[in-house]
């Protein structure tokens, strides 16, 4: 990859410039070093690039570029630009560093490709847990949920001053329970939907 190099007072050396006009200088001058062609572009090629190619006579007008032969030359800021065989030293040098174990070259621009993530990278990403069982439960084993439960059902037979001996009926399902549960909280030890809600709603 090449670059393009502008002074901090290139637009104002540009004021007087159209806006096809200014685009056109810096179209060119991009053009020039992305195709190391040492400012020289030629007449059929404008078009290749330019938005606004016929500006060029307005170029030609004030002296930024000049015409020599079946080529423009960009005169304008063609300074500060490095030329073809600077470009190509430097690239040998990092070609040369990258086998001696330094930085190594980079792919080329015009090989380079952006690829779209596959779906498997982003579905992580976007199913959240508690969008998969709508529980906010996800990633918790059922040993430790049951846990949970079980401490939850001892704290509420163990208030009021002990067990009431009382059996009960699971509320959710009808199920006989054989264990003394309390009014509040009477529950089997199911763990489908209908039940870790009710859960859920009684904890």
């Amino acid at each position: 990859m090449t670059w393009t190099k502008l002074s901090d007072d290139y637009s104002d050396d540009c004021w007087t410039l159209s806006d096809a006009a200014f685009r056109l200088h810096t179209e060119g001058l991009v053009w020039s070093n992305r195709k190391l062609l040492n400012l020289r572009i030629s007449k059929d090629e404008v078009r290749r690039f330019a938005k606004h190619p016929d500006s060029v006579t307005e170029l030609l007008g004030v002296g930024m570029w000049e015409e020599d032969g079946d080529d423009y030359l960009i005169v304008h800021h063609g300074a500060y630009q490095r030329d073809r065989e600077a470009v190509i030293n430097q690239q040998r040098a990092n070609i040369e560093n990258g086998k001696r174990g330094g930085r190594p070259a980079g792919t080329p621009r015009e090989v380079k490709r952006s690829r779209a993530p596959k779906f498997e990278e982003t579905q992580s990403l976007s199913e959240s847990p508690t969008e998969r069982d709508r529980t906010g439960q996800a990633g918790i084993s059922e040993q430790v949920l049951e846990t949970k439960e079980s401490n939850s059902l001892s704290d509420s037979v163990t208030t009021q001053g002990g067990l009431n001996g009382m059996l009960s009926h699971c509320r959710v399902c009808r199920k006989q329970l054989d264990w003394p549960m309390t009014r509040s909280l009477a529950l089997c030890d199911s763990t489908d939907m209908k039940h870790m809600n009710a859960r859920a709603v009684a904890a």
